[in-house]
């Protein structure tokens, strides 16, 4: 029953690039509506500066637009869809770094990666829990955080996460392994230091009342 769903997944695939390699704008638009969602949160989920997101979502559809018909009809479409989002993010990474500005900062959503079931006011109460894990995953080697982002973030199945980033299933699971022990461990030792912090404030006699 599965293999049957991918495979009428895939005709579906393959039907609206036909469509719209064929030119047809409802077939653009539907396309657009697919993916729009997904390349955004894909997109902001490693880019912090929320002004050049949407132009990385835009050049992603612009670029695949123009690729339409190098599209091997027998490969994923999402697969091929979200490799090109990653070379839009990398480029402009790239004009960031000729411009000297500071490396883009990473964002996570602390929800969807330790708490799927909980609602967000449970999980993330302040702000400061956002900007501790978001210097968590960027604390991460890039082979850790990225397979957290994709499997996590944006739900990529194991197969399509391995071929976005041209891994082994062995390979995923022992990076998805590695960078959770590292990211729960880097965010356990900030609180640590944090509430030592804040108990030696609490002493000290420029905080007492009096």
């Amino acid at each position: 029953m599965e293999d049957f769903e991918k495979k009428d997944a895939g005709d579906l695939e393959r039907a609206l690039v036909l469509r719209i390699r064929e030119g047809d704008a409802s077939a653009w638009s539907e396309f657009v509506d697919t993916f729009s969602q997904g390349i955004y949160t894909f997109v902001r989920c490693q880019i912090k500066d929320e002004s050049c997101v949407d132009d990385i979502v835009s050049e992603t559809f612009v670029g695949v637009y123009r690729n339409i018909e190098r599209f091997r009809m027998d490969s994923s479409l999402k697969t091929w869809v979200y490799s090109i989002c990653m070379h839009k993010i990398k480029d402009a990474r790239r004009r960031f770094a000729r411009e000297s500005q500071k490396r883009l900062a990473l964002f996570f959503d602390w929800e969807l990666f330790f708490h799927r079931s909980r609602p967000p006011e449970d999980v993330v109460s302040t702000q400061s829990d956002f900007e501790l894990l978001m210097s968590a995953l960027e604390a991460l080697p890039e082979k850790y955080r990225m397979v957290l982002i994709c499997r996590y973030f944006n739900e990529l199945s194991l197969k399509e996460t391995c071929a976005l980033l041209e891994i082994t299933e062995n390979q995923l699971h022992q990076r998805v392994r590695v960078g959770r022990k590292r990211l729960r461990a880097w965010m356990d030792e900030q609180r640590t230091m944090s509430s030592t912090l804040q108990h030696k404030l609490s002493k000290h006699t420029l905080f007492s009342e009096g």
